[in-house]
């Protein structure tokens, strides 16, 4: 009989990990069945029924264990033709929905200071 085990998970994890690994899971654990959930807000984890939750994040989630599966690893991108300048800062940004300012710890990571002055928000990183 198949086990069916419910997982919510941010799409863009769903599309870029976990289904292009379905194959070999299949494999592995044959008398699972998956039950998955896209999610789109933080807020969409605190709706009851699921058995597992993939999050991004740091780890710390109020009631729940947590198991780091990867660790993330994000680079600015632009088109050339806006990347000739070196002034980030005065480019559009493309924000992710969520409780964690990235382009805030990119910036401060990379050493510069200042406010971006546009930004657009997508609800995950398949925008």
């Amino acid at each position: 009989a198949l086990q069916t085990v419910s997982i919510r998970i941010p799409i863009s994890f769903a599309l870029l990990v976990l289904v292009p690994a379905l194959p070999d899971l299949a494999k592995a654990l044959p008398q699972v069945r998956l039950d998955l959930g896209t999610i789109h807000r933080p807020t969409d984890y605190d709706q009851p029924g699921s058995a597992l939750d993939i999050r991004f994040g740091n780890g710390s989630f109020p009631g729940r264990e947590a198991d780091r599966l990867t660790v993330e690893r994000l680079v600015p991108v632009a088109a050339p033709t806006l990347a000739r300048d070196d002034d980030w800062t005065s480019l559009p940004l493309l924000l992710v929905a969520g409780a964690r300012e990235m382009w805030a710890e990119w910036f401060a990571a990379a050493g510069l200071s200042g406010q971006p002055r546009r930004s657009h928000r997508f609800d995950s990183f398949v925008a």
